[in-house]
């Protein structure tokens, strides 16, 4: 009988070593991936900040091109005009 709680004593120590050491590594795991969690926490803002930045140049950049497409609009009748005014005057010289 002595020798059986003996044996479950020595069974014991060495489980709680073993549960020891897992905690030690889940620990440091545990350790690991929140510095991970923080770093991409940190790029996901950047990332936020920079999706801004593009928005923003994509609305200027749609803006201009209406902007150009309306000047090129309004400029072609006077194109139109200057070139059929260069044609005329290549007729006649």
């Amino acid at each position: 009988m002595w020798f059986q709680v003996d044996d479950l004593k020595e069974k014991l120590a060495a489980q709680e070593k073993d549960v020891t050491i897992k905690n030690e590594e889940a620990n440091q795991l545990i350790k690991v991936v929140g510095a991970e969690t923080e770093k991409v926490s940190s790029e996901k803002v950047l990332a936020n900040d920079e999706e801004k930045k593009v928005k923003l140049i994509k609305s200027d950049v749609a803006k201009k091109q209406k902007e150009c497409e309306q000047d090129l609009l309004k400029a072609e009748p006077a194109l139109i005009a200057a070139k059929e005014a260069l044609d005329t005057l290549n007729k006649v010289a």
